[in-house]
């Protein structure tokens, strides 16, 4: 989980965006063990990690991490600039060690994202999405950097394509750094995958708009005195983030 929280900080926005997404959307069954670790590192029962939390998380499993590379991974894991992580980001940058994400996630995300059914994703969409929070430039480089013919938006397909590549690109990028780390036989634990959360959701089932920036800590959080057996899905109230 630790590591995914490295790789997460490695992506565009825009996936980052389209991550929390197949995270809401996913069954509670197949992220209670993410659920169970988020709820580990939120030691002060808040229902968000802080700095100092993640920090205590790395020492505890001996995992070497300066102060500064530090703050760029919490950094890059408060997408919402709150100062604090939330559940459902924490879930968007764990989601993918829980399966492969398939081609109908994938285009679920996107429509999600594409909120004027234009069948492209634009400025305008990641703008409502967002908020006042990121700037005008900030907004126009995550279109570009998924923007492959240049017109300033980006289609199903140059989603789907990024959504692909830039996992694969990011895994080899940090397998590489392992394997210069590992003194011992320079090989590398690879994720196992559950394959039973490759089937997308009922597309009826309503999806909140993930990135509003007036998220709802008590909506968010996991409810730290609910056995496993009784925790609603990232969809139920408990983490229904609110929509205008």
């Amino acid at each position: 989980v630790l590591n995914s929280l490295q790789r997460f900080t490695c992506y565009t926005k825009l996936k980052k965006a389209a991550l929390m997404v197949v995270a809401h959307k996913s069954s509670a069954h197949n992220i209670e063990d993410l659920r169970d670790a988020f709820v580990r590192m939120d030691v002060q029962h808040t229902g968000t990690i802080t700095f100092e939390e993640l920090k205590q998380a790395m020492q505890e499993n001996n995992m070497d991490i300066g102060d500064e590379e530090l703050a760029n991974l919490f950094q890059g894991l408060d997408m919402d600039k709150s100062g604090h992580i939330r559940y459902l980001e924490f879930l968007a940058a764990t989601v993918e060690t829980k399966s492969i994400i398939t081609v109908g996630q994938l285009s679920e995300a996107f429509d999600h994202l594409d909120e004027d059914r234009s069948g492209f994703i634009t400025q305008k969409n990641m703008k409502k999405l967002l908020g006042d929070k990121f700037a005008e430039e900030e907004i126009r480089n995550m279109i570009s950097e998924c923007d492959a013919n240049g017109d300033k938006r980006v289609s199903r397909e140059e989603f789907i394509k990024m959504m692909k590549m830039e996992s694969d690109k990011v895994k080899r990028t940090l397998v590489e750094e392992n394997l210069k780390l590992d003194n011992s036989d320079g090989t590398v634990e690879k994720e196992s995958h559950d394959s039973s959360i490759d089937s997308p959701r009922s597309p009826e089932e309503p999806i909140v708009e993930v990135m509003k920036p007036q998220l709802r800590a008590k909506d968010e959080k996991p409810d730290h005195t609910k056995k496993d057996s009784d925790c609603g899905n990232s969809s139920s109230p408990e983490h229904v983030i609110e929509t205008s």
